[in-house]
């Protein structure tokens, strides 16, 4: 009995030692598991940041363009015959050069027949004066004669005028456009001879603009024009006019832009290319392309960083335009001074990050 007790024992021993060891097993498990949970929870996302800086925009885009017909027409106001031309396209004109004749042959007989009918009725308005002061003629007589010498007067001014209006004169200096007849001819009152730029006046480039960008621009904003006729020179000019209203067919806005030509020989109907430059007052966010995320259209977010915070806070975001590598956007980044790029495509809302790159604002 006592070796059978003996060999109980023994038993009993080994197998209260193996319990033990199993449950010494699992608890150091437990403790491992524990361990590494702690060591997760505790791990941050490697990140990049940039600063959150606002500033002034510059915006500069680009549009197509024709050089408008901003010209005067030079014609005869009264009808004749054209018997001679004085000037050729693309001929430099002074101010009261003649630049076409019509026939004055009949003007100036009438003018000189005016004349003589005037002079007689300056005679007879003497004569009438002297006697209407002795009272011999009656004041209607006087009034007659009064009446008469005014009325020659006048048809010796119309006359004038008719020889004046028979000869073309440059209004201005400038330079001929367009020749519209190649010989003498007869011509109508109003009927165009010449197309004349002064070069006082400002050439007129029109560029037709979305609504997307109209509401980027003002008048009086700087514009750079490009001709491929002049390929080796560039033209400075102002935003002078702006539509009020789109184009119902296409729902573009007019924009007319003007410029000196610096004596260049342009030509209405010129292509042109603008580039127009708009300086916006207001101080907006610009914010890396590397850091917009979750875009749709033009509306995303971005992760910012508070002062000495290390957690990452989601900030919706709408694109205003897209300024070479960066995003001018607009958003609430009041609290935060750096915006998270690299790495943000690991990054949730309210994560810890550890700054492995940080640019300056330098």
């Amino acid at each position: 009995m006592s070796d059978r007790k003996r060999l109980l024992t023994i038993i009993f021993a080994f197998f209260f030692s193996g319990i033990t060891m199993t449950l010494g097993t699992f608890d150091n498990s437990r403790a491992s598991d524990t361990s590494k949970s702690g060591i997760q929870n505790d791990k941050k996302i490697t990140v990049s940041t940039v600063p959150v800086f606002k500033q002034a925009v510059t915006r500069r885009f680009r549009a197509p363009g024709r050089l408008q017909e901003e010209i005067h027409h030079l014609f005869f106001k009264i009808p004749g015959n054209m018997v001679s031309i004085r000037a050729d396209e693309g001929q430099a004109v002074k101010k009261g050069q003649i630049l076409a004749q019509l026939d004055q042959k009949e003007a100036v007989y009438q003018l000189d027949y005016e004349k003589t009918k005037l002079e007689k009725s300056k005679r007879h308005h003497r004569r009438i004066s002297e006697l209407h002061e002795a009272k011999v003629v009656s004041p209607d007589e006087y009034a007659d004669a009064v009446t008469e010498l005014n009325l020659n007067k006048t048809l010796v001014r119309t006359a004038e005028l008719r020889v004046g209006y028979s000869t073309l004169r440059a209004p201005g200096k400038g330079v001929i456009i367009k020749r519209y007849f190649d010989f003498p001819t007869a011509v109508s009152a109003g009927m165009p001879v010449f197309s004349f730029k002064d070069y006082k006046d400002p050439w007129v480039v029109t560029v037709r603009l979305s609504d997307e960008l109209i509401g980027w621009i003002n008048q009086g904003d700087s514009a750079t024009l490009f001709f491929p006729a002049f390929p080796m020179e560039n033209f400075k000019g102002n935003i002078s006019t702006i539509g009020q209203a789109a184009d119902p067919i296409d729902g573009l806005f007019e924009v007319k832009i003007s410029f000196s030509a610096q004596n260049r020989l342009l030509k209405p109907g010129m292509y042109a290319e603008a580039e127009i430059v708009h300086v916006d007052p207001n101080q907006r966010y610009h914010v890396p392309i590397t850091a917009l995320s979750n875009m749709q259209g033009m509306a995303g977010r971005v992760f910012g960083l508070g002062p000495g915070s290390d957690r990452a806070v989601a900030v919706p975001v709408t694109v205003l335009f897209f300024d070479g590598p960066d995003a001018v956007v607009d958003a609430d980044l009041i609290g935060f001074d750096r915006i998270i790029t690299q790495g943000r495509q690991n990054v949730t809302e309210g994560e810890r990050v550890r700054i492995v790159h940080s640019e300056s604002n330098n």
